[in-house]
């Protein structure tokens, strides 16, 4: 871990593919899209998280071998540690975005279930957000589900990972 930020000649991105709320989880198979995307642009690219993310970890590894999987290796503090020195943090609406926005990183916070107006968002000015907004069943709670409400999770699986990528780029 002490070697990820040392002369790094490449840009750094963290993709934190976890979230407390099932629901609010966007797909591996869209993270893994966004990773391969970005490391073919000459990115260096890291997955983050805690243990319990480590499964969603595992299938973007298989499909990416490419990235560096540090989820679970590190404590909360470690991490936001880390985090000061990413390039941009890729994340779900959940605490990674949080702490990345609060110690000044660029954020791009994939939102599903829940809309900005509920007024939790990562707050700083280098911030984005890629959502669907002309869904109708959009917001089915103010924080997330174990399972979407309705059955299908489109709010997350209808999410282009290429618009993830451009807004990244």
């Amino acid at each position: 871990q002490d070697q990820l930020f040392q002369a790094r000649p490449q840009k750094t991105v963290a993709l934190y593919p976890g979230s407390v709320w099932a629901t609010k989880k966007w797909t591996p198979e869209g993270y893994a899209h966004v990773a391969q995307q970005l490391i073919s642009k000459g990115y260096r690219v890291c997955l983050m998280g805690a243990p319990s993310d480590q499964n969603d970890a595992a299938m973007i590894k298989r499909k990416v071998p490419q990235v560096q999987d540090l989820t679970g290796q590190m404590s909360l503090c470690e991490s936001a540690f880390y985090i000061q020195n990413f390039d941009l943090v890729i994340c779900n609406d959940s605490a990674p975005a949080h702490m990345a926005a609060s110690l000044g990183r660029p954020v791009l916070c994939i939102f599903g279930p829940t809309v900005l107006d509920f007024g939790f968002r990562p707050w700083n000015d280098l911030s984005q957000v890629v959502e669907i907004n002309h869904l109708e069943c959009r917001p089915c709670g103010p924080h997330g589900h174990t399972q979407c409400p309705l059955g299908h999770h489109d709010c997350m699986k209808k999410i282009d990972p290429n618009k993830v990528t451009q807004t990244a780029l």
